[in-house]
């Protein structure tokens, strides 16, 4: 009886992970199954995150105090964008 309570526990345990592995990934996903990302601020300057990650994927030259007020604010808040194409217009329009 003991075993049988440990291997369903194991198995619920094993559910809940890939669940939640799952979940994580489906979230920094768009429907077309693109990757999502986010360019926000980090440590004063702009970055670009894969949407739910918490380091950056790369981080540029150009500080987040440096633009104008309401471009900062977006950056500030976070601009989120699916694919790749988008993200790439999405730097060159904050990097030049």
């Amino acid at each position: 009886m003991k075993t049988t309570i440990k291997s369903i526990a194991v198995a619920l345990a094993f559910c809940a992970a890939a669940f939640l592995t799952v979940s994580a990934i489906i979230e920094s996903t768009a429907p077309d199954g693109s990757e999502k990302y986010i360019m926000r601020d980090y440590n004063g300057r702009i970055a670009v995150f894969v949407y739910g990650e918490d380091e950056p994927q790369e981080v540029f030259d150009v500080f987040t105090s440096s633009l104008p007020r309401g471009e900062a604010e977006r950056v500030y808040k976070g601009i989120t964008v699916e694919g790749d194409e988008a993200l790439q217009k999405l730097i060159e329009d904050f990097t030049g």
